[in-house]
């Protein structure tokens, strides 16, 4: 028979969840024994006993596992896993998580898991953004600068500037490299 945790310790456990699985990106819930899925378990349950201070069979009800496969996933994560730099600072980084999710008596359990889901959402959001940011300067080479400055030009401008470089062109071919476009 399985012990069913408290409804805490089963709301407590759906937070970890909900962030073992965003910040290791994949399901652990997931009937698989691919590694990684694997080492992802492993960190879940050791989160479980140290954040929900869970029961190995009240991690297995939560999970639908039997407890002798929590036991036995705690020991890799205590003998393998936290060697590895990757899950040991996966590991950390969902302990900071879930200690910025308000969890307390005054908080109702579906607020606090919709909280986690909600903080979950705005870091994936600001890391895209801080993405986008970072290729949009790194893809400012000098080339597309011209290239904007170029479109900048009245039609005008630019037949004086074709013109010039046509000039240039007839009269000394490497010079067409030294010519700079001046807004105005």
């Amino acid at each position: 028979m399985r012990t069913q945790p408290s409804d805490k310790k089963k709301h407590l456990m759906e937070i970890l969840d909900i962030y073992t699985t965003d910040v290791l990106g994949v399901n652990i819930r997931r009937n698989t024994r691919k590694r990684d899925y694997v080492e992802a378990r492993a960190v879940f349950y050791r989160l479980c006993k140290d954040v929900a201070k869970a029961t190995t069979p009240e991690i297995g009800f939560y999970i639908e596992k039997d407890h002798a496969t929590i036991v036995h996933g705690l020991g890799l994560f205590n003998d393998v896993l936290w060697n590895d730099k990757r899950l040991r600072d996966s590991y950390l980084k969902i302990i900071d998580l879930f200690n910025e999710t308000p969890v307390g008596p005054k908080k109702k359990l579906s607020e606090t898991v919709e909280f986690a889901k909600e903080n979950l959402e705005l870091r994936n959001k600001l890391e895209t953004l801080h993405a986008q940011l970072t290729r949009e300067k790194l893809t400012q080479s000098p080339e597309r600068e011209l290239a904007i400055k170029w479109d900048r030009l009245s039609p005008k401008n630019k037949r004086d500037v074709m013109d010039i470089i046509n000039a240039k062109l007839v009269m000394q071919p490497e010079a067409v490299y030294d010519i700079e476009v001046v807004e105005g």
